[in-house]
């Protein structure tokens, strides 16, 4: 926000006009009015309130720094310098914890002391491997969570994959986040499919995940199937008893967005986490009910009519469990926006 707010500083002292492009500020209208109108008839936790007002004003503004002159090499260069910084941090982190032993905890650095990084698990115990890399964020979730988008749509309007592509795609999958493996092998999936991918990237690709895998099988055969940890499968399909459980007016229109973890709405007493991590759909549908899942994704289909592969990834990203509280989620649909204005501008 200090950043923006000096950038936006000096570029009133040269006169410049912040520029406002009505299709970018319409969607997120949209998007910030939707969360608060469903939420409006439920619990509103002001906190949380109050953080997604900073989230929303700061899209408009990101968008209108990004837009303004030169908007595809500006909007590829953001998305190289984002990419580069987070997964350098992560692959230092990983060089540090790996072969020194020592976790740089920059999440705790940044937030309050008492703040746990979820990078160890037991999973790993039979590995080489020490720890989780989750760069600055609390746990290697978020990591991919905010990494992937940046990738993917540095990827898409380069139109090939370049060494910022394969760095960063191989950070999210050294994360060795179970839901970022299923969605990165979609993503290349897509990105072969449409033609971003040749085929003898295709073919590396695949000889570097057969290097890597007897290493992502065995954390996902001890992570998933044995549950070391806990039981991941057991409590993403807690939601789904809820959804099965609730009023029909929950159903239809959902119990809102903005409530406290302390005091989640429901009928058998959900946590926050148990609710967003299954992805964002069926968090979408808890919130939102029917009603509001439907008014989301019409609204979504239509403003991306006109760049369907922009469309088809944004609805891959969102198999990770983003949600409206977090800025991750923002991030990816400014990224997802402005990325088909681009291509539209070409």
């Amino acid at each position: 926000i200090l950043i923006l707010l000096v950038l936006f500083f000096f570029d009133i002292r040269r006169g410049w006009k912040f520029p406002y492009y009505q299709d970018v500020w319409l969607f997120f209208v949209f998007v910030f009015v939707f969360v608060v109108f469903v939420s409006v008839f439920d619990s509103i936790y002001l906190n949380y309130l109050v953080k997604i007002s900073v989230i929303f004003i700061c899209m408009l503004v990101y968008s209108g720094l990004l837009m303004r002159e030169e908007a595809e090499s500006t909007l590829v260069r953001v998305l190289f310098f984002y990419s580069i910084f987070h997964f350098s941090v992560f692959y230092l982190q990983f060089v540090l914890s790996n072969f020194f032993g020592y976790y740089l905890d920059i999440d705790s650095m940044i937030r309050e002391q008492a703040t746990a990084s979820l990078h160890e698990t037991k999973a790993l115990d039979m590995l080489w491997f020490k720890s989780r890399g989750g760069g600055v964020f609390s746990e290697p979730s978020f990591y991919a969570m905010a990494v992937s988008p940046a990738v993917l749509f540095y990827t898409v309007l380069k139109e090939r994959i370049d060494a910022v592509s394969i760095l960063g795609f191989g950070s999210v999958l050294l994360s060795f986040s179970i839901a970022a493996m299923g969605v990165l092998f979609v993503i290349y999936l897509l990105l072969f499919v449409q033609g971003v991918v040749s085929r003898k990237q295709l073919i590396v690709a695949i000889l570097a995940s057969s290097f890597l895998w007897p290493s992502l099988y065995q954390v996902y055969d001890l992570r998933v199937n044995q549950a070391v940890d806990y039981d991941p499968v057991e409590s993403r399909s807690y939601i789904f008893d809820e959804l099965s459980a609730r009023s029909f007016g929950d159903s239809v229109f959902g119990v809102g967005f903005i409530w406290n973890d302390d005091d989640v709405p429901g009928d058998i007493m959900l946590t926050g986490a148990e609710i967003r991590d299954s992805s964002f759909y069926p968090y979408l549908l808890f919130c939102s009910g029917f009603f509001g899942f439907f008014v989301f994704f019409a609204f979504i289909s239509i403003f991306f009519r006109k760049d369907f592969r922009v469309l088809v990834f944004l609805l891959a990203i969102f198999l990770f469990k983003f949600h409206f509280v977090n800025a991750t989620l923002w991030m990816a649909l400014l990224f997802a926006v402005l990325s088909q204005k681009v291509r539209l501008q070409r």
